[in-house]
């Protein structure tokens, strides 16, 4: 099976420790299961989830040996301040880092998260979304 984006995020995401400025803003660790709190492609009914959603980046390099995908991560949570701390934190640590998460340079679209609430049976949650285009990537 084929390596893609979103697997290396999600890669990533999960090997960050209970003391990385991520996961101290989350005020846990990621776990990428059934009932986890990282989902790929779907958001999960978790109360609290981060969800990695790659979509379609600029083409291919014409030679062939870069890719420029995209990804949108989503926070789902009903904690406003821990929504915003937690997509903030992770803008801070990624955008335009050689090799934080993938072999290129992740380049966040916003400085701060977009902010989309919501009401749903159940109550209040917020969503918070950033969007990465990854750039010198082969996978």
């Amino acid at each position: 099976m084929a390596t893609t984006i979103a697997d290396e995020i999600k890669d990533w995401f999960v090997s960050l420790t209970a003391t990385s400025a991520i996961a101290g803003a989350l005020g846990d660790t990621f776990s990428f299961s059934g009932s986890g709190n990282l989902s790929i492609g779907i958001e999960t009914s978790a109360t609290q989830v981060l969800t990695i959603i790659p979509y379609g980046g600029a083409k291919p390099s014409p030679e062939g040996d870069r890719q420029n995908p995209s990804v949108q991560l989503m926070f789902k949570t009903p904690n406003r301040q821990r929504g915003f701390s937690v997509m903030q934190q992770i803008i801070n640590t990624v955008h335009n880092k050689q090799g934080v998460i993938t072999k290129g340079r992740l380049w966040a679209n916003q400085s701060t998260p977009v902010v989309i609430p919501i009401v749903r049976e159940g109550g209040e949650q917020i969503i918070y979304v950033v969007n990465f285009n990854a750039k010198h990537v082969k996978f």
